[in-house]
């Protein structure tokens, strides 16, 4: 039982995360590093409450949180977190200041249930307030875990899992306070993929010669409303990719210090590219443009 003391923070933790939550979600994305702190550790909380019957393998690095019945699945999925967590302390010097909570959903309808997402809706990853919530990757490999299906079980996970997308949330989240477009998060955790495993969603619905592009407005503003999210995705990291290679990552550090600092994001991008953002996206168009003619 928590005492009075505990209590008392516990609540006030939760109330704080509610407020920040409302202003993240009507466009204020800069907090101070003592609110947004307070969000991570309330969310953190009221996890750790939802899974208290749950089981939980432990690192320096990594706290998993699982059904007990699945601890076969839990161990892969630690060594595979494990994995990607070096992996980011290779390719951006990233270490977590303290252990990264992850939490497996034995299935759909539990982690909709969780993200209150309509039956239609799911995913097989998400970031959200410093935790990565996984589903079982049963339910969209089609593949139990067995002995004989390790090795492939363990290729997959790797190579089409979503702890590389979450993971670059995490940290993009950790390196600018939060203070980023949800068109750039995307753009950014599927160029992490991209450059970590050479992962690209590319489904019919995202070719640029078959279906129009939206425009930087539409990307900007209506994100998460947008009909043909596939395209949406596909264009934000098409642009984030050809901004990378014209000027390289010493840019993307100099606008992300900027965005930490809490400089709007069209300011953040004009001190470092020169230009609008409106006008580099048209010049990614018009590259675009010239290769499908």
């Amino acid at each position: 039982m928590l005492s009075n003391k505990k209590q008392i923070r516990s609540w006030f933790i939760l109330v704080l995360t509610g407020f920040v939550l409302f202003t993240l979600a009507n466009g204020f994305h800069y907090v101070s590093a003592a609110t947004r702190s307070a969000l991570h550790e309330g969310s953190e909380w009221l996890e750790g409450w939802r899974f208290r019957d749950h089981s939980r393998l432990e690192t320096e690095r990594i706290i998993l949180h699982y059904p007990t019945e699945m601890r076969r699945e839990a161990e892969a999925i630690l060594r595979e977190t494990e994995q990607v967590a070096e992996d980011f302390e290779e390719m951006f010097g990233f270490s977590p200041a303290k252990p990264v909570p992850v939490y497996l959903y034995p299935d759909r309808t539990s982690m909709q249930r969780r993200f209150s997402w309509p039956p239609d809706q799911s995913a097989t990853g998400v970031y959200y307030a410093g935790g990565i919530y996984l589903l079982n990757p049963e339910k969209w490999m089609g593949m139990a875990l067995t002995d004989r299906s390790r090795n492939e079980w363990q290729r997959r996970f790797h190579e089409e899992g979503p702890l590389y997308h979450e993971f670059a949330h995490l940290y993009l989240d950790a390196a600018t306070r939060g203070n980023v477009p949800r068109w750039y998060s995307e753009a950014f955790a599927q160029w992490v993929e991209y450059r970590a495993v050479g992962y690209e969603w590319r489904v019919p619905e995202n070719r640029l010669d078959q279906h129009p592009i939206y425009s930087y407005p539409d990307l900007r503003d209506r994100f998460d409303h947008l009909s043909n999210k596939a395209m949406a995705y596909r264009q934000s990291f098409l642009f984030f990719k050809y901004q990378w290679d014209e000027e390289g990552w010493d840019a993307v550090q100099s606008l992300q210090q900027d965005l930490k600092r809490g400089l709007p994001f069209e300011v953040a991008w004009k001190r470092t590219y020169g230009e609008s953002v409106e006008a580099s996206f048209r010049s990614w168009q018009q590259a675009v443009n010239a290769r499908v003619r």
